[in-house]
């Protein structure tokens, strides 16, 4: 007996399978699972942010941030995937205009979540490069007592 899927139904399959492999840290075979999922539909779900994950962990930096932008700019509320974005940017792009317009941004997201510890840091970071110390050194007091607050 033969059964047919839809086309969602095949994605969906996959897509839950991609996901246990990834979970599993098995990543190439979830990269080949996502990539699939990605050609029956381009814009699944989350995979765009899993792909990324993937090529970041990588070191594949300019792929992972190809795959943030397009999930983040579907999804631009969504503060996770800018924070994922600036940071493949920043892995592969350096340059002291990158790192101010990089500065910016994490201003705008921090406006929008000032405890995001992991956007903290990246400011802190972004700070420092830009030779702002007393405002990196704020920052990082910040991360402190929000850890402590946390503990």
């Amino acid at each position: 007996i033969f059964t047919f899927c839809n086309k969602n139904e095949v994605a969906e399959k996959k897509y839950k399978e991609a996901i246990t492999f990834f979970h599993k840290k098995d990543l190439n075979q979830s990269l080949k699972l996502f990539t699939e999922v990605k050609k029956i539909d381009s814009e699944y779900k989350d995979v765009r942010l899993y792909l990324g994950k993937i090529y970041y962990y990588a070191g594949k930096f300019e792929e992972a941030s190809k795959n943030f932008e397009r999930a983040s700019n579907k999804n631009p509320e969504n503060i996770n995937l800018q924070i994922w974005t600036l940071k493949s940017n920043f892995a592969y792009k350096k340059q002291p205009e990158d790192i101010k317009q990089y500065l910016k941004k994490t201003e705008e997201l921090v406006e929008l979540d000032s405890n995001n510890i992991e956007l903290l840091l990246l400011q802190a970071k972004f700070y420092f490069m830009n030779k702002n110390m007393e405002k990196s050194i704020a920052v990082y007091r910040k991360i402190i007592q929000l850890e402590e607050e946390i503990s």
